[in-house]
């Protein structure tokens, strides 16, 4: 929060997203394998390292559904829900292919849940 108030918001974002670059780039070094398949199942094993409880399943039409049941990082995101969002970027960008997230833990879910694409078509955004 001192960073917040003597900084600004701004400087908060740009932390948050050089900490989920530096994340990124861990994360890709295991992350070759050119199925979002096997991407997926590699992933999820790398986030239940963090605590983060993940579970995932394709759906009938093709795309992927990623729970995660745990933030280890809620108290901070209660503060900084900037958070939540670097964590979609990061989805997006490890993954490369496009992420949505449909339910999130901040407004009262179980979990928050991504849809991921196959890379062949766009999601549609959550409704607000």
């Amino acid at each position: 929060r001192e960073i917040q108030a003597t900084e600004g918001e701004e400087q908060i974002v740009r932390l948050l997203r050089r900490s989920a670059q530096h994340r990124l780039a861990r994360y890709r070094l295991h992350l070759q394998e050119d199925s979002l398949h096997r991407r997926l199942n590699i992933l999820a094993r790398m986030l239940e390292d963090e605590g983060q409880m993940p579970t995932w399943e394709e759906t009938d039409s093709g795309r992927y559904l990623l729970r995660q049941h745990h933030c280890p990082l809620l108290k901070v995101a209660q503060h900084f829900p900037q958070v939540c969002d670097v964590e979609t970027w990061f989805l997006r960008e490890l993954l490369q292919a496009p992420v949505v997230r449909r339910c999130h833990i901040l407004e009262g879910d179980v979990a928050c849940v991504y849809e991921i694409g196959d890379g062949r078509g766009t999601i549609a955004p959550k409704a607000r």
